[in-house]
């Protein structure tokens, strides 16, 4: 034998008495990839009319890092102030927004608006039903493209009482989610529901999606968590303002 053809046998030799002495790969199992966001839900109540307003609040709130703020009477020039509270917010936050007008029962038009450090991808007004006609509540409904899937989420501002007008816009909700069932959808915003009423009556077996979880917090921050979505947690940043964390998970 050659001394070429010598070391090819030993080498091959070798080849076989390693590959048999790896140790075997572990099979690992593919578990879901999901996302970690930080939503603040706030009611700012008409009170960012000027640049230094907005300043004061963003301070309060930017070193929790939100991506995204679900925010209830908010205005806009044309709807009862020249100041443009949502445009300016938008800015100093450098997120993209969407605005839904609404009016108080003061006669003041307000809003309810979605601010997102990435894409809103669709967005979509829906007007909530009340008997006062005086009085006009809204949903700010968007699509957001936030990595692992989409996510819709709704702010809104619901009738400040328990009864059948409460029931009718919570049944309008439920029929909206049924329309556009091809994310999931987190409902957040000002119930006025501080004390649990709208699980005490079973307001929200009109949620008839199965995916609808009702978990609904006792502060003056409400939540309608579907499937695909977690609630990490929820902490009250001051009065009438929430940090929620939730983990989207990839379906």
């Amino acid at each position: 034998m050659s001394c070429k053809n010598f070391y090819t046998f030993i080498l091959f030799i070798s080849f076989i008495f390693l590959s048999g002495c790896s140790p075997k790969k572990e099979i690992i199992k593919d578990s879901k990839i999901s996302s970690t966001l930080k939503i603040i839900s706030v009611n700012l109540n008409n009170k960012l009319n000027s640049k230094t307003e907005v300043r004061k609040f963003v301070a309060k709130i930017k070193f929790l890092e939100p991506e995204i703020l679900l925010v209830q009477q908010i205005s806009r020039p044309g709807f009862g102030t020249a100041f443009d509270a949502v445009k300016e917010l938008s800015k100093q936050l450098e997120m993209r927004q969407h605005f839904t007008v609404a009016r108080d029962d003061l006669g003041y038009d307000l809003g309810n608006a979605i601010l997102s450090i990435y894409p809103i991808m669709q967005t979509s007004n829906l007007k909530l039903t009340n008997s006062k006609k005086r009085i006009q509540h809204s949903a700010s409904f968007g699509v957001i493209d936030v990595g692992v899937r989409s996510l819709g989420v709704i702010s809104t501002e619901l009738i400040n009482s328990i009864d059948e007008s409460k029931n009718i816009q919570l049944r309008e909700l439920d029929n909206f989610i049924l329309k556009n069932n091809a994310y999931p959808i987190f409902i957040s915003g000002d119930f006025h529901d501080k004390e649990n009423k709208i699980i005490e009556r079973n307001l929200l077996k009109n949620i008839s999606l199965n995916n609808i979880g009702n978990e609904i917090n006792s502060t003056n921050c409400n939540f309608i968590t579907p499937n695909g979505v977690e609630v990490l947690s929820i902490k009250e940043v001051f009065n009438g303002c929430n940090l929620i964390t939730i983990k989207v998970i990839q379906q």
